[in-house]
């Protein structure tokens, strides 16, 4: 399985949706050029925020990963610090130190495979559908990693439910709260299917 077949397909727009994103070129641009710079620019930003990554640079540098990219055994490796680099293929992260072994990023992981969807929908939707399937063939082929994303959309629905029960919410709120819990039990869903190999949707 070929784990970069969409990133090479897709990432110059990726690049230059992130630089407008970076530039605020994209104020005066369509409803769909907007889209697709916000969850381009969303997907590097979850990256950015990460405690690991965030020791290495200053609160004003901003990683590009789609920007100066070196292709490495299967994997895309974006340079953050000397023998520091974050790893990506079309659905995982992971934070790599030469001198250790990698480590997944659950997290970011996540929140990489939410907007790289939602790229894609805002632009070919024939393409999203293709990614979700490919991405429930990647599940099943990695389940040790793939049941920490589960324990992460458990602990992040969890917290939804919380705010969406609290007493003092206000209605605008519950009414967005209703509507994130309802996505993220069709995501869980999705994954929990797909780690059982059974047919899934999402």
């Amino acid at each position: 399985m070929d784990n970069l077949k969409f990133l090479r397909e897709n990432i110059s727009e990726l690049q230059r949706c992130v630089e407008s994103a970076r530039t605020c070129s994209y104020v005066n641009s369509s409803g769909e050029e907007i889209f697709k710079v916000a969850y381009a620019f969303l997907t590097t930003v979850c990256i950015n925020d990460n405690t690991n990554v965030k020791k290495h640079i200053s609160s004003r540098k901003y990683i590009n990963i789609f920007d100066n990219y070196e292709e490495n055994y299967g994997y895309f490796k974006k340079e953050i610090a000397p023998f520091i680099s974050v790893l990506y293929n079309d659905f995982s992260v992971y934070y790599f130190d030469e001198h250790t072994e990698a480590e997944f990023m659950p997290e970011e992981t996540y929140l990489y495979r939410k907007y790289i969807h939602g790229f894609l929908q805002n632009i070919y939707e024939g393409k999203a559908n293709k990614y979700l399937q490919s991405l429930k063939e990647y599940i099943k082929q990695h389940k040790t990693q793939e049941k920490e994303i589960v324990k992460y959309i458990s602990r992040e629905l969890e917290n939804d439910q919380k705010t969406l029960n609290n007493p003092n919410a206000d209605d605008e709120v519950k009414q967005y709260m209703e509507k994130e819990c309802l996505k993220k039990k069709q995501e869980l869903k999705f994954y929990q299917d797909a780690l059982s190999n059974n047919k899934d949707t999402m």
